[in-house]
């Protein structure tokens, strides 16, 4: 078993540092959604805007893959309500922790900045706008929403996490999920190709009805982004089923490498958009809710059969880093966003330059701030 984790662990943490660079880089180019500091248009980084559309498919697909994955096991150590209280405390309490001090930070500096608004200073902010006590400013402009400002922010992802192993735990309390609710399936590229299947015919039907980067308060309290639920929802499910029928351990090298290699011929059109003929760019645009959706799923099992084959081993760097993944992910926004902010044009006025600048800047002091904030015995029970 621990030779299975060394390369999830590895995978991990390259995932964690490509979430870092796609939020460094939405101040660089435009994703279509909201991000709390922009360069002028003419300064963007046309290359960096186009891995958008290919980060945003397979790279939170695969953490919800990996996520399912180790819920059933997770199951089997705790069950019952030592198991609810398990994801209630490594998951409920950092989510609290987001929502009430990290992504108020990041919109208060929005509102400084952007907003058009008078400045209230951070307390005025937080109690009149974000949580919406008391009255607003005269001629408030609701930039980017109203009021109150309470969201998620970036840490939906946890939210979800924690919102489907509740669900889980009362499938399994009841009865219901038995050892394993999925039918047998032997692990292959036939397999892949069903996933990208029944993934993209939800994803059509979703997308008449919701595009991308429009959010929705689910239930009134959920964050989600419709058009990649299907995605991320088969993903999730589907690592449940992967840890109980052992797909990931005994999917074929030739059917990772095949998927692999469909992935990055997927993904070159979009990278080399502006060297080819507007035709194909065109075709893509059209198809691209079936598109991503294959190109996600082959990225997803292409990286979890390289992993094992190529990074299965332990090294001392990779398992420090491995250990503070999901403490990076709740901290990274605000240390981006400073690091954003506080960079401005002062160091360079090249975007490239900037840009790469506050990508390793945000890298080390994302890290370094969880390595010494898990230092602290009750954020490292917290934060796991």
């Amino acid at each position: 078993m621990r030779g299975k984790l060394i390369y999830l662990d590895n995978l991990k943490v390259v995932l964690t540092l490509v979430v870092i660079f796609h939020h460094v880089g939405q101040a660089y180019a435009a994703t279509g959604g909201f991000w709390p500091y922009m360069v002028p248009p003419e300064q963007g980084i046309g290359w960096v805007g186009r891995t958008f559309g290919i980060n945003s498919g397979y790279l939170m697909a695969l953490f919800f893959l990996m996520s399912g994955y180790f819920l059933p096991s997770s199951w089997d150590r705790r069950a019952g309500k030592g198991f609810v209280t398990n994801k209630l405390t490594h998951l409920g309490l950092p989510l609290l922790l987001g929502v009430l001090v990290l992504v108020p930070m990041v919109f208060f500096l929005y509102y400084e900045k952007y907003s058009g608004n008078p400045p209230l200073g951070w307390w005025g902010y937080y109690t009149r706008i974000y949580l919406g006590f008391g009255v607003p400013p005269d001629g408030f402009k609701a930039v980017p929403v109203g009021i109150p400002q309470v969201n998620f922010g970036w840490l939906w992802y946890v939210e979800h996490l924690l919102v489907y192993s509740l669900l889980y735990a009362l499938v399994r309390r009841s009865g219901a999920g038995g050892r394993t609710p999925f039918p047998q399936v032997r692990a292959g590229f036939p397999l892949i190709v069903g996933q990208c299947c029944v993934i993209a015919v939800l994803t059509v039907i979703v997308r008449r009805q919701y595009p991308i980067d429009h959010w929705i308060p689910l239930l009134g309290c959920i964050q989600v982004e419709p058009a990649h639920l299907p995605l991320y929802l088969v993903s999730f499910l589907t690592g449940m089923a992967a840890r109980r029928q052992d797909w990931i351990a005994a999917m074929p090298k030739t059917a990772g490498y095949l998927s692999l290699t469909l992935a990055l011929l997927m993904a070159a059109p979009r990278m080399l958009q502006p060297w080819l003929p507007r035709s194909i760019g065109a075709a893509i645009h059209t198809s691209w809710d079936v598109y991503e959706s294959f190109m996600a799923v082959f990225f997803c099992w292409g990286l979890l059969v390289l992993f094992r084959e190529c990074f299965d081993a332990e090294r001392p760097l990779l398992r420090r880093a491995g250990r503070l993944t999901f403490a990076a992910y709740i901290l990274h926004v605000p240390i981006v966003v400073a690091w954003q902010y506080g960079v401005g044009e002062n160091l360079s006025a090249v975007p490239q330059v900037r840009f790469f600048l506050v990508l390793l800047l945000s890298i080390g002091t994302t890290f370094a701030a969880a390595s010494i904030l898990k230092k602290i015995p009750v954020v490292r029970e917290l934060l796991g």
